[in-house]
């Protein structure tokens, strides 16, 4: 059994299940900033560590959370050191998106909530997403903050690439 560790590194590829409309331009095929931006009041947005898990997997659970007004679009990879870059540059006040920074986060799943209290393996049957994580702000996106989020959010989905999309 694969033990899938608490550390998360700058290395490691993380995905992101992109829905359309909401987070991709069919006009312009390219990833939207909302794509890498927390919902209203929330500070974190859900990856899977692709080292603990395969492009199948990744995209049948892209597919589960598709309904009546968003589908399943592609798959986008991000990186720790991406968000190190920014994060540095967020430092200096000469930037858009001075004072957000972000992180990816251990945060395995089970029926929605977080197994935390324990070691987590890849072929765990107790632990429906063992290789989820999150990709976490220093802040909740709301008020004058989500505008500093919203540009550093557009500088990171230029760093991110499409290693999978439907259609």
């Amino acid at each position: 059994m694969q033990l899938v560790p608490r550390t998360i590194s700058e290395d490691e590829p993380c995905v992101r299940c992109v829905m359309h409309p909401m987070m991709y331009s069919e006009s312009k095929q390219r990833l939207k900033r909302e794509a890498v931006l927390p919902a209203p009041n929330r500070r974190d947005v859900s990856l899977l560590r692709l080292n603990y898990t395969n492009i199948d997997f990744c995209i049948l659970h892209g597919k589960k959370l598709s309904n009546n007004s968003i589908s399943f679009k592609c798959l986008a990879t991000l990186y720790g050191k991406d968000l190190k870059e920014l994060n540095d540059l967020s430092d200096s006040k000469d930037t858009h998106w001075a004072g957000i920074k972000s992180e990816i986060i251990y945060g395995p799943m089970h029926q929605g909530k977080y197994v935390l209290d324990k070691d987590v393996f890849v072929d765990d049957d107790s632990v429906e997403l063992p290789m989820h994580a999150d990709l976490t702000y220093n802040t909740t996106n709301e008020g004058d903050v989500s505008t500093r989020m919203r540009k550093y959010a557009s500088q990171l989905v230029k760093k991110m690439e499409v290693i999978h999309k439907e259609g």
